[in-house]
């Protein structure tokens, strides 16, 4: 006889993912309370595609927070003109559980080197108010971006938790 935990991890293990990451973040999910993984926005969305709803935070509204985010958080912009780089995306997300889902949304400003600290803090207001319409119980800006500065501190992480 197979437990439902065993029938879970089958049916994640048969799913066709991009990214193995994906899949061990899946199965870590069934098996944690207390984890977190760092994903690309392409890989973020498809974590969220075949995350398990509970707790109020439903798959639908995490795919679409993934989406809002990458349409809002602007993308690169090196002052080089020909820089390769220039329009890939300067942000990730932290996925995981800390006793249910949490998402840190973390802005990496070495590559927003245009933008302003006034539109940096508009910026973490922007992603708040888009965790507010994924219905996310807690919503903190954990820290606030400095454009053009390559350190971790340097960085804006917005931190949202469903209960």
């Amino acid at each position: 006889m197979t437990t439902l935990f065993q029938q879970e991890a089958k049916a994640i293990n048969a799913l066709k993912l991009e990214w193995e990451g994906v899949r061990a973040a899946l199965l870590l999910d069934l098996h944690s309370h207390d984890w977190k993984v760092k994903f690309c926005p392409a890989e973020a969305l498809e974590f969220c595609r075949h995350a398990q709803s509970y707790n109020n935070c439903y798959a639908e509204r995490l795919v679409a927070l993934v989406k809002e985010l990458d349409r809002i958080i602007p993308k690169a912009q090196y002052s080089q003109p020909d820089n390769v780089n220039n329009g890939s995306p300067t942000h990730h997300f932290v996925i995981g559980n800390e006793g249910s889902r949490v998402i840190y949304v973390v802005v990496e400003h070495h590559a927003l080197t245009r933008l302003s600290k006034d539109e940096t803090r508009l910026l973490a207001g922007a992603i708040q108010e888009a965790g507010q319409r994924a219905e996310a119980d807690e919503n903190h800006i954990n820290s606030i971006g400095r454009p053009g500065d390559f350190s971790p501190e340097g960085n804006t992480v917005v931190r949202l938790w469903w209960d």
